[in-house]
């Protein structure tokens, strides 16, 4: 198993994983994550909003990247490419997320995660 270690463009506009088979079109569609998403709320007080982050297209690549909607009492909410089993927004045709990348979305002090 090749795991990707970076992104390359090649000649056709085509993104390329490194370290991996993998290819994505560079065209509208196309959603790739790297770094950091932090949405986390951490605060004394209740709150009705939870934290929330989705990441949608067509083809979508999380590479090396932390994703964090974790809320001091409920976790919050990560969408990667649609929602549970397709249902409420749009669904990616592909999905990848590296190894290396972390999705949080912890109870950090009480409560359920997300």
């Amino acid at each position: 198993m090749q795991h990707a270690t970076g992104v390359v463009v090649n000649p056709d506009g085509t993104l390329q994983l490194t370290g991996s088979n993998v290819a994505f079109a560079s065209h509208p569609g196309t959603a790739i994550v790297s770094n950091t998403l932090d949405a986390a709320l951490v605060t004394s007080q209740p709150t009705v909003h939870l934290p929330e982050i989705n990441i949608l297209g067509d083809r979508i690549a999380l590479l090396n990247a932390t994703v964090d909607a974790s809320s001091t009492n409920s976790g919050g909410v990560v969408r990667i490419g649609g929602d549970y089993q397709g249902q409420g927004i749009f669904t990616a045709s592909q999905t990848y997320v590296s190894p290396d990348s972390m999705l949080r979305a912890d109870a950090l002090q009480q409560g359920d995660g997300g």
